[in-house]
């Protein structure tokens, strides 16, 4: 009954399904409702992400969200605005905040680890690969990497 707006994410548990409003969880065989966590914000233009057993969303109250996947209880939220995409690598979520500053957080806390802002803008998504961070910019690609 609410509007459908972003990709759907499947996992073995269920299929993520983000709407307006809320997050949802979803029985992949027959689509029954295992889970519904409403997050009191509109979630247009964001899309979720899974891994380890944990739902990464961003909402429009400027916050970004953990959500338990097999229960959907709220595990922690953290202040972060505009609409993103993220990815999870190695226990950290990463995110483009407003199209401009790419943010490192813990998966398990929340805590910010890291920001990077590029000298042009927009930053695309990011990417994970080879051990790198990917993200597209203007007419570059920039490729970050751990230090120790």
């Amino acid at each position: 009954d609410e509007q459908m707006i972003s990709s759907p994410v499947a996992t073995a548990e269920g299929v993520v399904v983000q709407t307006r409003e809320d997050v949802r969880l979803l029985d992949p065989a027959d689509g029954r409702l295992l889970w519904d966590t409403d997050l009191d914000a509109n979630v247009t233009d964001s899309v979720p992400a899974v891994a380890d057993g944990t739902v990464f969303v961003a909402d429009q109250l400027a916050s970004m969200r953990a959500l338990d996947l097999a229960s959907g209880e709220v595990l922690w939220t953290t202040p972060f605005d505009g609409k993103t995409a993220p990815v999870v690598a190695d226990g950290v979520v990463y995110a483009v905040r407003s199209g401009f500053e790419l943010v490192g957080l813990d998966a398990a806390s929340g805590e910010r680890l890291f920001t990077y802002r590029p000298s042009q803008m927009p930053l695309s998504p990011p990417i994970v690969g080879d051990g790198r961070l990917y993200a597209a910019n203007r007419k570059r690609v920039i490729a970050l990497e751990e230090t120790a």
